[in-house]
């Protein structure tokens, strides 16, 4: 059996994204609308994930605007 070489990301959910930037869920989807956090994952029509070291990095730069944060990566 072939060993794990990279680390598995945990996904967090939009109530795990909101709790971290001390927000309401509602503004996670608002900001997601507007491009103003990373793009999630979309496993399902209504169901989005985020990498917790996205997240982590982009609260760590200041929480910019998706579009300047990709950038950064």
């Amino acid at each position: 059996m072939a060993e794990k070489t990279a680390k598995q990301s945990t996904l967090l959910t939009p109530h795990d994204v909101a709790k971290m930037c001390g927000v309401s869920t509602k503004t996670i989807a608002n900001w997601e609308e507007k491009e103003l956090i990373p793009a999630g994952i979309r496993i399902s029509p209504r169901s989005v994930r985020w990498r917790e070291e996205v997240v982590l990095a982009w609260i760590r730069q200041g929480c910019p605007p998706a579009s300047d944060f990709s950038e950064l990566l």
